[in-house]
Protein backbone atom coordinates (compact mmCIF):
# COMPACT_ATOMS: atom_id res chain seq x y z
CA UNK A 1 0.00 0.00 0.00
CA UNK A 2 3.06 2.35 0.52
CA UNK A 3 3.91 2.46 -2.96
CA UNK A 4 0.48 4.31 -3.76
CA UNK A 5 0.68 6.89 -0.79
CA UNK A 6 4.03 7.72 -2.86
CA UNK A 7 2.37 7.96 -6.32
CA UNK A 8 -0.31 10.62 -4.54
CA UNK A 9 1.86 12.51 -3.32
CA UNK A 10 3.42 13.13 -6.65
CA UNK A 11 0.06 13.63 -8.07
CA UNK A 12 -1.11 16.01 -4.77
CA UNK A 13 1.83 18.31 -5.55
CA UNK A 14 0.04 19.89 -8.59
CA UNK A 15 -3.03 19.23 -7.37
CA UNK A 16 -2.19 21.49 -4.29
CA UNK A 17 0.01 24.38 -5.87
CA UNK A 18 -3.06 24.70 -9.11
CA UNK A 19 -5.78 25.12 -7.02
CA UNK A 20 -4.71 26.94 -4.08
CA UNK A 21 -1.90 28.81 -5.76
CA UNK A 22 -2.55 29.29 -9.50
CA UNK A 23 -1.18 32.26 -10.51
CA UNK A 24 0.06 33.51 -6.99
CA UNK A 25 2.95 31.12 -6.11
CA UNK A 26 2.74 28.54 -8.90
CA UNK A 27 2.07 28.64 -12.92
CA UNK A 28 1.59 26.50 -15.80
CA UNK A 29 5.17 27.25 -17.19
CA UNK A 30 6.30 25.39 -13.76
CA UNK A 31 4.76 21.98 -14.85
CA UNK A 32 6.50 22.06 -17.97
CA UNK A 33 9.76 23.80 -16.92
CA UNK A 34 10.54 21.85 -13.40
CA UNK A 35 7.96 19.30 -12.81
CA UNK A 36 7.84 17.24 -15.86
CA UNK A 37 11.62 16.82 -16.06
CA UNK A 38 11.75 15.47 -12.52
CA UNK A 39 8.73 13.05 -13.78
CA UNK A 40 10.54 12.26 -16.43
CA UNK A 41 13.89 11.41 -14.45
CA UNK A 42 12.20 9.36 -12.53
CA UNK A 43 10.33 7.24 -14.36
CA UNK A 44 13.98 6.44 -16.25
CA UNK A 45 15.65 5.28 -12.88
CA UNK A 46 12.17 3.36 -12.00
CA UNK A 47 12.41 1.63 -15.22
CA UNK A 48 16.54 1.18 -14.94
CA UNK A 49 15.88 -0.70 -11.47
CA UNK A 50 12.50 -2.19 -12.76
CA UNK A 51 14.23 -5.85 -12.00
CA UNK A 52 15.27 -4.76 -8.67
CA UNK A 53 14.28 -5.47 -5.10
CA UNK A 54 11.08 -3.36 -4.28
CA UNK A 55 13.49 -2.35 -1.17
CA UNK A 56 15.64 -0.36 -3.94
CA UNK A 57 12.65 0.77 -5.69
CA UNK A 58 11.02 2.38 -2.50
CA UNK A 59 14.13 3.65 -1.63
CA UNK A 60 14.09 5.22 -5.26
CA UNK A 61 10.37 6.58 -4.48
CA UNK A 62 11.77 7.73 -1.12
CA UNK A 63 14.66 9.79 -1.90
CA UNK A 64 12.23 11.43 -4.89
CA UNK A 65 9.86 12.50 -2.51
CA UNK A 66 12.36 14.36 -1.01
CA UNK A 67 13.58 15.92 -4.12
CA UNK A 68 9.86 16.58 -5.11
CA UNK A 69 9.31 18.71 -1.51
CA UNK A 70 12.81 20.62 -2.21
CA UNK A 71 11.91 21.19 -5.46
CA UNK A 72 8.14 22.36 -4.96
CA UNK A 73 9.55 24.70 -1.92
CA UNK A 74 12.04 25.93 -4.71
CA UNK A 75 8.70 26.92 -6.86
CA UNK A 76 7.14 28.56 -4.35
CA UNK A 77 10.20 30.61 -3.38
CA UNK A 78 10.84 32.08 -6.95
CA UNK A 79 7.06 33.23 -7.30
CA UNK A 80 6.87 34.73 -3.29
CA UNK A 81 10.45 35.49 -3.15
CA UNK A 82 10.80 34.84 0.54
CA UNK A 83 11.53 31.57 1.95
CA UNK A 84 9.33 32.44 4.90
CA UNK A 85 6.58 32.53 3.26
CA UNK A 86 7.71 28.84 0.63
CA UNK A 87 8.21 27.09 3.52
CA UNK A 88 4.47 28.12 5.59
CA UNK A 89 3.08 26.55 1.82
CA UNK A 90 5.48 23.51 1.60
CA UNK A 91 4.26 22.34 5.23
CA UNK A 92 0.92 22.94 4.79
CA UNK A 93 1.06 20.63 1.43
CA UNK A 94 2.87 18.25 3.45
CA UNK A 95 -0.13 17.64 6.34
CA UNK A 96 -2.53 17.97 3.45
CA UNK A 97 -0.95 14.98 2.61
CA UNK A 98 -0.06 13.41 5.70
CA UNK A 99 -3.52 13.16 7.90
CA UNK A 100 -5.07 11.53 5.01
CA UNK A 101 -2.64 9.47 4.66
CA UNK A 102 -2.60 8.56 8.80
CA UNK A 103 -6.73 8.26 8.65
CA UNK A 104 -6.82 6.29 5.80
CA UNK A 105 -3.88 3.61 6.47
CA UNK A 106 -5.27 3.17 10.43
CA UNK A 107 -8.90 2.34 8.45
CA UNK A 108 -7.48 -0.19 6.28
CA UNK A 109 -5.87 -1.83 9.21
CA UNK A 110 -8.97 -1.45 11.44
CA UNK A 111 -10.92 -2.76 9.23
CA UNK A 112 -8.94 -5.24 7.32
CA UNK A 113 -9.39 -4.18 3.77
CA UNK A 114 -6.69 -3.13 1.75
CA UNK A 115 -8.50 -2.35 -1.17
CA UNK A 116 -7.10 -0.29 -3.39
CA UNK A 117 -10.43 1.68 -4.85
CA UNK A 118 -11.21 1.62 -1.01
CA UNK A 119 -7.71 3.52 0.14
CA UNK A 120 -8.13 5.92 -3.23
CA UNK A 121 -11.57 6.66 -2.17
CA UNK A 122 -10.78 7.39 1.97
CA UNK A 123 -7.69 9.28 1.11
CA UNK A 124 -8.99 11.36 -1.89
CA UNK A 125 -12.06 12.43 0.24
CA UNK A 126 -10.49 13.45 3.09
CA UNK A 127 -8.01 15.32 0.88
CA UNK A 128 -9.98 17.39 -1.22
CA UNK A 129 -12.08 17.99 1.95
CA UNK A 130 -9.35 19.48 3.26
CA UNK A 131 -7.99 21.11 0.33
CA UNK A 132 -12.20 22.50 0.17
CA UNK A 133 -11.56 23.96 3.78
CA UNK A 134 -8.54 25.83 2.58
CA UNK A 135 -9.63 26.88 -0.06
CA UNK A 136 -12.99 28.63 1.78
CA UNK A 137 -10.68 30.20 4.23
CA UNK A 138 -8.40 31.83 1.62
CA UNK A 139 -11.30 33.44 -0.55
CA UNK A 140 -13.02 34.56 2.58
CA UNK A 141 -10.11 35.47 4.42
CA UNK A 142 -7.45 36.13 1.57
CA UNK A 143 -4.67 34.22 3.54
CA UNK A 144 -2.68 33.78 1.06
CA UNK A 145 -2.25 37.60 0.01
CA UNK A 146 -1.55 38.42 3.74
CA UNK A 147 0.93 35.87 3.90
CA UNK A 148 2.78 37.17 0.81
CA UNK A 149 2.65 41.12 2.34
CA UNK A 150 4.78 39.57 4.94
CA UNK A 151 8.33 41.23 4.79
CA UNK A 152 10.21 40.31 7.52
CA UNK A 153 12.28 36.74 7.00
CA UNK A 154 12.11 35.05 10.60
CA UNK A 155 14.57 32.86 10.19
CA UNK A 156 14.35 31.04 13.41
CA UNK A 157 11.28 29.50 12.20
CA UNK A 158 13.17 29.04 8.61
CA UNK A 159 15.75 26.31 10.84
CA UNK A 160 13.02 25.25 12.23
CA UNK A 161 10.66 24.00 9.15
CA UNK A 162 14.56 22.59 8.12
CA UNK A 163 14.59 20.34 11.18
CA UNK A 164 11.39 19.37 10.70
CA UNK A 165 11.69 18.36 7.40
CA UNK A 166 14.72 16.31 8.32
CA UNK A 167 12.31 14.70 10.65
CA UNK A 168 9.87 14.05 8.10
CA UNK A 169 12.10 12.73 5.86
CA UNK A 170 13.59 9.99 8.68
CA UNK A 171 10.05 9.66 9.19
CA UNK A 172 9.27 8.55 4.98
CA UNK A 173 12.19 6.13 5.20
CA UNK A 174 11.55 4.12 8.40
CA UNK A 175 7.49 4.34 7.58
CA UNK A 176 7.98 1.67 5.33
CA UNK A 177 9.68 -0.91 6.85
CA UNK A 178 8.49 -0.14 10.38
CA UNK A 179 6.45 -2.39 12.80
CA UNK A 180 3.12 -1.28 13.83
CA UNK A 181 3.77 0.08 16.96
CA UNK A 182 7.29 2.15 15.75
CA UNK A 183 4.84 3.81 13.09
CA UNK A 184 2.55 4.89 15.23
CA UNK A 185 4.73 6.85 17.42
CA UNK A 186 6.74 7.83 14.66
CA UNK A 187 3.33 9.13 13.41
CA UNK A 188 2.49 10.60 16.35
CA UNK A 189 5.99 12.23 16.47
CA UNK A 190 5.81 13.56 13.08
CA UNK A 191 2.32 15.51 14.27
CA UNK A 192 3.58 17.04 17.24
CA UNK A 193 6.40 18.49 15.05
CA UNK A 194 4.24 19.51 12.52
CA UNK A 195 1.51 21.20 14.95
CA UNK A 196 4.02 22.97 16.42
CA UNK A 197 5.31 24.59 13.82
CA UNK A 198 1.61 25.62 12.57
CA UNK A 199 1.31 27.12 15.91
CA UNK A 200 4.50 29.34 15.47
CA UNK A 201 3.74 30.37 11.35
CA UNK A 202 0.40 30.97 12.77
CA UNK A 203 1.63 33.20 15.74
CA UNK A 204 4.19 34.85 13.60
CA UNK A 205 1.48 35.42 10.76
CA UNK A 206 -1.22 37.33 13.18
CA UNK A 207 1.74 39.35 14.56
CA UNK A 208 2.89 40.57 10.55
CA UNK A 209 -0.62 41.64 10.07
CA UNK A 210 -1.30 43.33 13.17
CA UNK A 211 1.92 44.95 12.79
CA UNK A 212 1.54 46.11 9.27
CA UNK A 213 -2.22 47.07 10.28
CA UNK A 214 -1.01 49.30 12.95
CA UNK A 215 1.58 50.85 10.22
CA UNK A 216 -0.72 51.69 7.71
CA UNK A 217 -2.84 53.42 10.66
CA UNK A 218 0.11 55.63 11.73
CA UNK A 219 0.99 56.07 8.13
CA UNK A 220 -2.84 57.54 8.22
CA UNK A 221 -2.66 59.51 11.29
CA UNK A 222 0.50 60.97 9.98
CA UNK A 223 -0.89 62.13 6.79
CA UNK A 224 -4.29 63.57 8.82
CA UNK A 225 -1.79 65.38 11.05
CA UNK A 226 -0.18 67.31 8.25
CA UNK A 227 -4.00 68.09 6.92
CA UNK A 228 -4.55 69.44 10.63
CA UNK A 229 -1.35 71.21 10.83
CA UNK A 230 -1.49 72.61 7.15
CA UNK A 231 -4.88 74.16 7.98
CA UNK A 232 -3.60 75.51 11.07
CA UNK A 233 -0.83 77.14 9.05
CA UNK A 234 -3.02 78.38 6.63
CA UNK A 235 -5.24 80.27 9.27
CA UNK A 236 -2.49 82.08 11.12
CA UNK A 237 -1.74 84.18 7.62
CA UNK A 238 -5.43 84.85 6.93
CA UNK A 239 -5.60 87.69 8.81
CA UNK A 240 -2.69 89.01 6.86
CA UNK A 241 -4.72 88.06 3.39
CA UNK A 242 -7.78 89.41 4.50
CA UNK A 243 -5.87 93.19 5.30
CA UNK A 244 -4.55 92.84 1.06
CA UNK A 245 -8.41 92.06 -0.28
CA UNK A 246 -9.60 95.12 2.32
CA UNK A 247 -7.11 97.46 1.02
CA UNK A 248 -8.35 96.37 -2.32
CA UNK A 249 -12.18 97.05 -1.66
CA UNK A 250 -11.34 100.61 0.51
CA UNK A 251 -9.48 101.52 -2.84
CA UNK A 252 -12.96 100.80 -4.73
CA UNK A 253 -11.01 98.56 -7.15
CA UNK A 254 -13.84 96.04 -7.30
CA UNK A 255 -12.89 93.60 -10.00
CA UNK A 256 -9.18 93.37 -8.27
CA UNK A 257 -10.85 92.43 -5.55
CA UNK A 258 -12.93 89.79 -7.60
CA UNK A 259 -9.84 88.48 -9.34
CA UNK A 260 -8.24 88.13 -6.13
CA UNK A 261 -11.25 86.40 -4.47
CA UNK A 262 -11.07 83.84 -6.92
CA UNK A 263 -7.69 83.17 -6.76
CA UNK A 264 -8.36 82.43 -2.92
CA UNK A 265 -10.77 80.53 -3.45
CA UNK A 266 -8.88 77.86 -5.66
CA UNK A 267 -5.50 78.53 -3.26
CA UNK A 268 -8.49 77.30 -0.07
CA UNK A 269 -9.08 74.30 -1.71
CA UNK A 270 -5.60 73.23 -2.17
CA UNK A 271 -4.05 74.38 0.58
CA UNK A 272 -6.46 74.47 3.19
CA UNK A 273 -7.39 71.19 4.68
CA UNK A 274 -11.31 70.23 5.58
CA UNK A 275 -11.92 72.18 8.88
CA UNK A 276 -13.39 68.89 10.30
CA UNK A 277 -9.67 67.91 10.61
CA UNK A 278 -9.57 71.05 12.84
CA UNK A 279 -12.31 70.40 15.27
CA UNK A 280 -11.49 66.73 15.22
CA UNK A 281 -7.83 67.37 17.22
CA UNK A 282 -9.41 68.58 19.75
CA UNK A 283 -9.56 65.07 20.69
CA UNK A 284 -6.49 64.14 23.12
CA UNK A 285 -7.07 60.35 23.13
CA UNK A 286 -5.40 59.54 19.79
CA UNK A 287 -7.12 56.17 19.26
CA UNK A 288 -10.82 57.80 19.75
CA UNK A 289 -9.11 60.70 17.20
CA UNK A 290 -7.90 57.83 14.95
CA UNK A 291 -11.34 56.14 14.90
CA UNK A 292 -13.35 59.27 14.58
CA UNK A 293 -11.12 60.35 11.31
CA UNK A 294 -11.38 57.00 9.78
CA UNK A 295 -15.24 57.47 10.02
CA UNK A 296 -15.30 60.84 8.37
CA UNK A 297 -12.84 59.70 5.47
CA UNK A 298 -15.87 56.90 4.60
CA UNK A 299 -18.45 59.77 4.98
CA UNK A 300 -16.73 61.69 2.50
CA UNK A 301 -15.93 58.97 0.30
CA UNK A 302 -20.21 58.29 0.35
CA UNK A 303 -20.69 61.95 -0.32
CA UNK A 304 -22.46 62.87 2.59
CA UNK A 305 -22.25 66.10 4.33
CA UNK A 306 -21.13 66.47 7.40
CA UNK A 307 -20.60 68.71 10.09
CA UNK A 308 -18.19 68.40 12.91
CA UNK A 309 -17.79 70.70 16.08
CA UNK A 310 -15.70 69.73 19.16
CA UNK A 311 -16.65 72.64 21.36
CA UNK A 312 -13.57 72.55 23.60
CA UNK A 313 -10.98 70.05 24.16
CA UNK A 314 -11.88 66.63 24.96
CA UNK A 315 -9.46 65.00 27.48
CA UNK A 316 -11.28 62.76 30.05
CA UNK A 317 -13.41 59.66 28.83
CA UNK A 318 -14.26 57.61 32.07
CA UNK A 319 -15.09 54.69 30.31
CA UNK A 320 -12.76 51.69 28.62
CA UNK A 321 -11.34 53.09 25.50
CA UNK A 322 -12.16 50.02 23.46
CA UNK A 323 -16.02 49.92 24.47
CA UNK A 324 -16.07 54.09 23.57
CA UNK A 325 -14.49 53.60 20.00
CA UNK A 326 -17.16 50.66 19.70
CA UNK A 327 -20.06 52.99 20.50
CA UNK A 328 -18.68 55.87 18.04
CA UNK A 329 -18.42 53.08 15.25
CA UNK A 330 -21.59 51.80 15.71
CA UNK A 331 -23.44 55.24 15.96
CA UNK A 332 -21.79 56.66 12.70
CA UNK A 333 -21.88 53.54 10.64
CA UNK A 334 -25.76 53.70 12.08
CA UNK A 335 -26.27 57.25 10.95
CA UNK A 336 -24.33 56.48 7.19
CA UNK A 337 -26.61 53.87 6.61
CA UNK A 338 -29.57 55.32 7.73
CA UNK A 339 -28.78 59.35 5.51
CA UNK A 340 -28.77 57.45 2.75
CA UNK A 341 -32.17 56.96 2.09
CA UNK A 342 -32.25 61.11 2.65
CA UNK A 343 -33.22 63.31 -0.05
CA UNK A 344 -30.57 65.37 1.68
CA UNK A 345 -28.12 62.85 3.31
CA UNK A 346 -25.89 64.71 6.26
CA UNK A 347 -24.70 64.07 9.73
CA UNK A 348 -24.21 65.97 12.33
CA UNK A 349 -21.30 65.19 14.72
CA UNK A 350 -21.13 67.56 17.83
CA UNK A 351 -18.84 66.86 21.31
CA UNK A 352 -18.03 68.42 24.47
CA UNK A 353 -16.68 68.10 27.83
CA UNK A 354 -18.01 70.47 30.22
CA UNK A 355 -16.92 69.57 34.24
CA UNK A 356 -15.13 66.41 33.16
CA UNK A 357 -19.03 65.52 32.04
CA UNK A 358 -18.36 64.18 27.78
CA UNK A 359 -21.73 64.66 25.40
CA UNK A 360 -21.38 63.72 22.08
CA UNK A 361 -24.52 64.26 19.38
CA UNK A 362 -24.62 62.28 16.57
CA UNK A 363 -27.60 63.30 14.21
CA UNK A 364 -28.96 62.01 10.63
CA UNK A 365 -31.57 63.53 8.09
CA UNK A 366 -34.22 60.52 7.87
CA UNK A 367 -36.13 59.47 5.02
CA UNK A 368 -39.41 61.47 4.40
CA UNK A 369 -41.45 58.01 5.03
CA UNK A 370 -39.93 57.92 8.84
CA UNK A 371 -40.93 54.16 10.21
CA UNK A 372 -39.06 53.96 13.49
CA UNK A 373 -40.59 52.56 16.57
CA UNK A 374 -38.52 54.30 19.53
CA UNK A 375 -39.77 51.63 21.80
CA UNK A 376 -38.69 48.42 19.96
CA UNK A 377 -35.35 50.71 18.04
CA UNK A 378 -32.72 49.14 20.65
CA UNK A 379 -34.47 45.58 20.60
CA UNK A 380 -32.16 42.86 18.92
CA UNK A 381 -32.74 42.27 15.12
CA UNK A 382 -34.81 45.19 14.48
CA UNK A 383 -34.08 47.19 11.94
CA UNK A 384 -35.97 49.66 9.18
CA UNK A 385 -33.30 49.09 6.96
CA UNK A 386 -33.27 46.33 4.20
CA UNK A 387 -31.01 43.58 4.64
CA UNK A 388 -29.60 44.70 8.00
CA UNK A 389 -29.93 42.49 11.07
CA UNK A 390 -30.46 45.52 13.52
CA UNK A 391 -27.83 45.02 16.44
CA UNK A 392 -25.82 48.17 16.54
CA UNK A 393 -27.91 49.92 18.56
CA UNK A 394 -28.93 47.25 21.01
CA UNK A 395 -25.19 46.41 21.50
CA UNK A 396 -24.63 49.80 22.38
CA UNK A 397 -27.48 49.57 24.95
CA UNK A 398 -25.73 46.30 26.34
CA UNK A 399 -22.27 48.31 26.62
CA UNK A 400 -24.19 51.49 28.54
CA UNK A 401 -26.03 49.03 30.70
CA UNK A 402 -22.24 47.74 32.02
CA UNK A 403 -21.36 51.19 33.40
CA UNK A 404 -23.53 53.79 35.92
CA UNK A 405 -21.77 56.67 34.45
CA UNK A 406 -22.51 56.28 30.94
CA UNK A 407 -26.22 57.07 29.65
CA UNK A 408 -27.75 56.50 26.08
CA UNK A 409 -30.88 58.61 24.50
CA UNK A 410 -32.22 58.58 21.23
CA UNK A 411 -34.97 61.74 19.96
CA UNK A 412 -36.31 61.16 16.47
CA UNK A 413 -37.53 64.89 14.72
CA UNK A 414 -39.57 65.34 11.58
CA UNK A 415 -36.02 65.37 9.77
CA UNK A 416 -33.87 63.79 12.20
CA UNK A 417 -32.79 60.75 13.64
CA UNK A 418 -30.64 61.91 16.98
CA UNK A 419 -28.39 59.64 19.15
CA UNK A 420 -27.54 61.32 22.58
CA UNK A 421 -24.45 59.94 24.68
CA UNK A 422 -23.02 61.34 28.18
CA UNK A 423 -20.40 60.05 29.86
CA UNK A 424 -19.48 61.39 33.26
Amino acid sequence: MEIYYIYFIYINGIIFSCFLGYKKFFFLKDILKYLLPFFAILFILLYSFREESLFTIMLILNVGVLVYHLLLSVIFWMHTKKVFIALILLSVYFMSNFIPHFVSYEMIVIFLTPSILVLCIIYYSLFLFLLAVMKFFEVNYKLINKLMSINYSYQMFNYLFIVSFITFVVYRIHYSYASQQQRLLSTWLVVLVFLHLFIIAYAIAKREIEYQLVQRQAEEYRIQREQIDQTEEFKHDYKGILLSLMSFLEQERNDEALTYLKKLANYSETELADDVYSEVSKITNFPIQGALLKKIQYIKERNIALDVRVLNYITHIEINIFDCIRILNIVLDNAMEASVYAERPSIEVELAEVDQHIYIRVANNLPSENKIDLQKITNKNYSTKAGHRGKGLHIIKKICNKYSNLHFNIQITDEKFIILLEIH
